[in-house]
């Protein structure tokens, strides 16, 4: 099997489970005919792939499914109960079969799964066919007889059909499995001289007679990626065909026309031929390489680089040509990376609607009443933020559906509904994305979680923290064991690795929360991962780039402003309050840094809700920063998100705001 074939196979296959999955739990909230007709399209799609690859396997429970939203579809079968759990499993089955498949392991029958789908289609009306396969022709034409019909199809289909990926041969085949095909009559007449033939166009158009225990609405169904750009018409015959030998193709006609000025033959009468249709436009869209893309996006911010390192070294006393050729070039390059970042820009949207399953089992095996509300689904994320958002995502909406949810019967003591509702709500502000898990559960029970983290030694016996260091005990490292998960209510399980998930991605999260109204877990993001707006520091001689999202302001501290405080370190006073100072030399054990806060800069950021000062030597600039891993290079450093090409071509460091803070905790840096 081709590789590159089975590679665009496994990319419309997880597409098309995912439009099986979504559609059908929208069937389960509601009946709506055009979304039985999306979902039949789908698993339709799926078994005509898998067919071309050769999944069996797959395309024998994608029958089955096809069968049973086809009772749908002619009403036999109302869409809801336990069928769609069944289809929902069914969507899972083919999950693994194909993935089994594409690790390159054999077949994974779903036998059970058969034995339950199979007995549905007894219940109402017969299944579509099966996908066609070679068949022997049927060895005589049989009378018409009792609970058959017999139709007559006039079968125009569209000249380009070849380009559409459909072959009419296979059509016929599988008119052939609805029953018996009495006869065919192919119409050549549009047939062109050979020297103007064009192979990769359809001239042919067929009449058929069909007995068929089928309703009409079934055999159109083999039509049902073609007919809209063709002409089918599907009609009850009362009549047998004609006993006469079917018409072939006149081939003597053909040259007879190119045989001027001799008598032309005379023209054969033939049914009007359908009008020359025009090939549709080309999707709007292309599949691109996620590697072709990355590579594309390297390579602009290369250029960035490269053109800052220029405009460095020509320096502000340039020819003015020069200066206006450099400035020209600056602007097309900033909207170049402005479009190539767009392209990796995706909807949440995608990331979201996974969630809906996963409420819906949840739901089921907790026996609660579980809504789940969407919102932002518009807003768009780079493409790899979203892909590692997924399972930190996927465990804030687990906890709130298990720990965060009351029971039903909790919930109407309360005064609260019986349905509880989880929100999964996107936005953008201020160049950063906000994702918000909430619910409407009992929220975090302070009490339970103070005497818990007095449990494990975390703080001392009489500390009555505030409710920010409660919500920061969730995040603790071991907080959550499965006792622990009653005796708190589950909050906190595994919260520290969420955490480190968001925190990888040069994000934040925070938690508000009201005793029995709920919780809200706030996310914050970058747009992207891979070009931010720096300020570049000098600290002992290196330079490092500070993310200007993270920098509240600037300030040259008075000595009258610093202040060193027992147990607490030292402090710069801002406004009117007082904030932590951390020696970012210090930090990183750097020798040479400026000692005097008041020789140096304070730069004021705001980290996590909070808010500390960073000393640092000198100010270098604003420039864009092109970030590079280290952790692919290297191995992950504590403090450092990544790095980048400064403009003399030295590497600089790119700073993690959220991880100096913790650093400068752990450390005795800053208390």
């Amino acid at each position: 099997m081709d590789d590159k074939l089975l590679e665009i196979f496994a990319e419309e296959a997880q597409e098309i489970i995912e439009a099986l999955e979504e559609g059908l739990l929208a069937l389960e909230r509601g009946p709506d005919p055009e979304k039985v007709n999306t979902v039949f399209r789908a698993a339709h799609t799926m078994k005509g792939n898998a067919g071309i690859v050769g999944f069996e396997e797959v395309v024998e429970l994608t029958h089955l499914m096809e069968g049973v939203l086809d009772q749908m579809r002619q009403g036999s079968r109302e869409p809801g109960g336990p069928v769609m759990g069944q289809l929902l499993k069914a969507t899972d089955q083919l999950k693994g079969m194909i993935q089994a498949r594409m690790e390159g392991q054999g077949p994974r029958p779903a036998d059970e799964l058969l034995s339950e789908l199979a007995p549905l289609l007894d219940q109402g009306s017969p299944p579509p066919p099966r996908p066609a396969r070679p068949a022997p022709a049927p060895a005589a034409l049989p009378a018409q007889s009792g609970g058959r019909q017999r139709l007559h199809l006039s079968i125009k289909l569209p000249r380009h059909v070849f380009t559409m990926g459909t072959d009419p041969m296979q059509l016929f085949l599988e008119l052939e499995e609805l029953g018996q095909v009495e006869r065919v009559v192919c119409h050549s007449e549009q047939l062109p001289p050979f020297a103007g033939l064009d192979p990769f166009q359809l001239y042919l158009w067929w009449e058929l007679w069909l007995l068929t225990g089928h309703p009409i609405s079934t055999v159109e169904n083999v039509f049902i990626f073609v007919r809209d750009e063709g002409e089918i018409t599907v009609r009850p015959s009362g009549e047998a065909p004609a006993n006469q030998a079917p018409e072939r193709p006149s081939r003597a006609q053909a040259p007879a026309a190119r045989q001027a000025p001799a008598e032309p033959a005379a023209p054969k009468a033939s049914p009007p031929s359908p009008a020359p249709r025009s090939v549709p436009m080309a999707a709007p869209t292309i599949r691109v390489d996620t590697g072709k893309l990355d590579k594309l996006i390297n390579l602009v911010g290369e250029m960035v680089i490269g053109l800052g390192r220029v405009s460095e070294g020509v320096g502000p006393y340039a020819a003015p040509e020069l200066q206006s050729a450099l400035e020209s070039m600056g602007r097309i390059s900033r909207e170049m990376q402005q479009q190539v970042m767009r392209v990796r820009m995706v909807p949440v949207e995608g990331t979201f609607n996974r969630f809906r399953r996963m409420v819906r089992d949840l739901a089921a095996e907790l026996g609660k009443d579980i809504r789940l509300e969407l919102s932002g689904l518009d807003t768009e994320l780079d493409k790899n933020v979203a892909e590692q958002m997924a399972d930190p995502l996927g465990h804030l909406v687990r906890n709130a559906a298990v720990h965060g949810l009351e029971a039903p019967e909790e919930r109407r003591a309360a005064g609260k509904p019986a349905e509880g509702t989880i929100w999964l709500r996107a936005y953008q502000q201020g160049g950063r994305i906000f994702i918000e898990v909430a619910d409407d559960g009992r929220g975090v029970d302070a009490e339970q979680v103070r005497q818990r983290a007095e449990a494990l030694g975390l703080i001392p016996p009489d500390a009555r923290p505030g409710p920010e260091e409660i919500h920061e005990l969730l995040f603790h490292p071991g907080f959550s064991t499965a006792s622990q998960v009653t005796e708190l209510s589950g909050r906190g399980v595994g919260l520290d690795v969420v955490r480190e998930n968001i925190e990888s991605l040069r994000g934040s999260v925070e938690v508000d929360s009201s005793p029995g109204l709920g919780a809200t877990f706030r996310i914050k993001l970058p747009l992207t991962l891979a070009i931010i707006d720096g300020m570049n520091v000098k600290v002992a001689g290196e330079t490092f780039v500070l993310p200007m999202l993270s920098i509240v302001e600037s300030m040259k501290p008075r000595p009258d402003q610093l202040r060193t405080v027992r147990g607490k370190g030292e402090l710069i006073r801002h406004r009117e309050g007082y904030l932590p100072l951390v020696r970012l030399a210090r930090l990183f054990c750097l020798e040479g840094g400026v000692e005097d806060p008041c020789e140096g800069l304070v730069m004021i950021i705001g980290s996590l809700g909070k808010r500390f000062g960073l000393l640092v030597d000198d100010i270098l600039g604003e420039r864009q920063a092109v970030i590079k891993s280290i952790e692919q290079n290297y191995q992950k450093v504590p403090g450092i998100g990544g790095a980048t090409i400064l403009a003399d071509g030295r590497v600089g460091l790119v700073l993690d705001v959220p991880s100096l803070e913790k650093m400068s905790l752990e450390t005795g840096e800053a208390h």
